[in-house]
C-alpha cells in the first residue's frame, strides 16, 4: 500500500502536545481559497515552476523528456508549461537541473514515512509530542492513515503522542480509534473502533 505525502515537517511544537514530526498527505474536497497549504488540495503528485530558476535556453532538458511536449521557450527565456496538457509523469521535475520545477508530492509505502518519523523517536518520549498527520486532509487517504499510524505505533510506538484517539478533520467532524466507541471516516461512515484499533 502506498500513500501521497508531499511533506515531512520536523520538530513542530504547533501542532499538538511536545515536539512532533508532521506528515502532510495530499488530497482536499474542500479546496478553500485561504488554504495555508494549497499544495496539498491536488489528490496526486504534481508540479511546480518558479521562473525565477529556471536557466531556459541554456538547458531545456524538461522539454526533451516531457512524452506531451508541453514545454517552450518564452521570449523572456523562460519555459513555460502547458498544465492543462500534463499527464503527471514528472519527468520534467526529475530532469530538472535548476529545481525551477519541483514535485509537490510523492507515492510512497508508510514504512518509508515513519522510518523519516523515527529518527526524531528520542524527542517524543521526553516531550510527550509524537506524530501528526495533517494535510490536505488526511481522511482522503483513510486506509493510508490508519496503516502509517499503526506503523508508528509498532515502530517506534508512537501514534500521535502514544495516546492517539483522534483527528479532528477541517469540517469539525472526529475520525477517532483506540479506546472510543466509535469513529467516523470523512465519508460519513461510522464505524466500529474495534475494527480500526491501533
Amino acid at each position: 500500500m502506498e500513500g501521497c505525502v508531499f511533506n515531512v515537517q520536523k520538530y513542530s511544537v504547533h501542532d499538538g502536545p511536545g515536539i512532533r514530526t508532521i506528515v502532510f498527505l495530499k488530497g482536499c474536497p474542500l479546496h478553500c481559497k485561504w488554504c495555508c497549504n494549497p499544495e496539498s488540495q491536488l489528490a496526486h503528485p504534481q508540479i511546480a515552476y518558479n521562473p525565477e530558476k529556471c536557466i531556459g535556453d541554456v538547458c531545456m532538458l524538461c522539454a526533451d523528456v516531457c512524452p506531451q511536449k508541453n514545454m517552450s521557450l518564452l521570449d523572456t527565456n523562460k519555459v513555460w508549461i502547458n498544465q492543462d496538457n500534463c499527464i503527471h509523469c514528472l519527468a520534467c521535475a526529475k530532469a530538472c537541473p535548476a529545481k525551477a520545477i519541483s514535485l509537490y508530492g510523492e507515492y510512497q509505502t508508510p514504512e518509508y514515512f515513519i522510518n523519516q518519523v523515527e529518527e526524531d523517536a528520542i524527542f517524543y518520549s521526553r516531550s510527550e509530542g509524537g506524530l501528526t498527520l495533517s494535510g490536505g486532509e488526511p481522511t482522503m487517504q483513510t486506509e493510508f492513515a490508519i496503516e502509517l499510524l499503526k506503523e508508528a505505533k509498532e515502530n517506534i510506538g508512537v501514534a500521535a503522542g502514544n495516546n492517539f484517539t483522534a483527528v479532528l478533520k477541517a469540517d469539525g467532524t472526529v475520525w477517532t480509534w483506540g479506546n472510543n466507541n466509535c469513529g467516523q471516516l470523512g465519508n460519513g461512515e461510522i464505524l466500529n473502533a474495534a475494527t480500526y484499533e491501533l
